[in-house]
């Protein structure tokens, strides 16, 4: 069920637009003030917003300026609803990256219509952005995608005192079982740790293919001590895995490198702290976890 927030100081609208949008089946969420309904499109994160111009605390064009601002939801198309049919706040609307910009009273089949448009943009939004984040041979979110959602998971365990994990995973000796073996035997590997990791997942973890043979998972609300643990584990069972090569058994094995984000700690230095534990667990002889223990 897709998402539509209303954004108005007037409970009579709010009244209004349930019953006129009652049709189109969508799950509505409420707001009578623009502060109040900027941190629900944060945190509800829905698929189209309607917004009255005229508030008294922020308006709907501040409203609109700090959603176009913001990462999570800027992509979020928006939909004026003014009594004002001024040319000049409808130019203003849109060069700020209005969807739409709809006068009041407003008819009810013509209301549903530019809804509908605005549903069928976002959603064709989000099928090309998910294509462009996808990795073409394995299924997985890219790195493009990990960095993105490294950056929302910090910004919610910064606002919700939550904890969260990362663990990145290098598959052993890559180029010289290539080199040895093939690439076909190459991308068998690559497809069976893919298979095995989401097999282990949460629905709320994010399982990436970072390039070639490394791999990353974000872990929600796990703390070092847990991630530490799925690592090991994880390790293990891709030691476990069954490959053949030229007709006879081959291990593999991978080196895990594991962080947890810290209060003071932006996106990117989470990354690299758990970067600088995979590298370390290359460097003294692969097959091993390390983690990052704050000091």
């Amino acid at each position: 069920m897709q998402t539509c927030l209303i954004i108005d100081d007037s409970s009579d609208v709010h009244a209004l637009l349930k019953a006129r949008l009652k049709p189109e089946g969508l799950r509505l969420v409420h707001s009578l003030k623009g502060d109040e309904g900027l941190e629900l499109a944060r945190t509800t994160l829905p698929d189209v917003i309607l917004l009255d111009v005229d508030m008294p605390d922020m308006n709907g064009f501040d409203v609109c300026s700090e959603l176009k601002s913001d990462p999570r939801t800027w992509s979020i198309p928006v939909i004026f609803l003014t009594v004002s049919d001024s040319l000049h706040l409808k130019v203003r609307a849109f060069d700020m990256g209005a969807a739409d910009y709809v006068t009041k009273p407003f008819f009810q089949e013509e209301l549903r219509a530019r809804v509908r448009v605005a549903l069928r943009m976002k959603r064709l939004q989000d099928l090309l952005s998910e294509r462009a984040q996808i990795d073409g041979r394995t299924g997985l979110w890219n790195d493009a995608y990990l960095k993105q959602r490294l950056e929302y998971e910090v910004d919610a365990a910064r606002r919700f005192t939550r904890s969260l994990s990362l663990v990145l995973i290098d598959i052993d000796g890559m180029r010289g079982l290539n080199d040895l073996h093939g690439v076909p035997f190459g991308d068998r590997v690559i497809q069976q740790v893919s298979e095995l990791l989401i097999g282990h997942a949460r629905p709320s973890d994010a399982v990436c293919r970072r390039n070639g043979d490394e791999f990353a998972l974000v872990l929600t609300e796990t703390d070092l001590e847990v991630a530490t643990r799925q690592a090991d584990r994880l390790r293990r069972l891709i030691g476990e895995l069954h490959f053949e090569a030229e007709g006879r058994p081959l291990q593999v094995t991978a080196s895990f490198g594991v962080s947890e984000w810290r209060s003071a700690a932006d996106a990117s230095v989470f990354l690299a702290q758990a970067e600088a534990c995979l590298e370390s667990a290359k460097v003294a002889g692969r097959n091993r976890v390390v983690r990052h223990d704050a000091s």
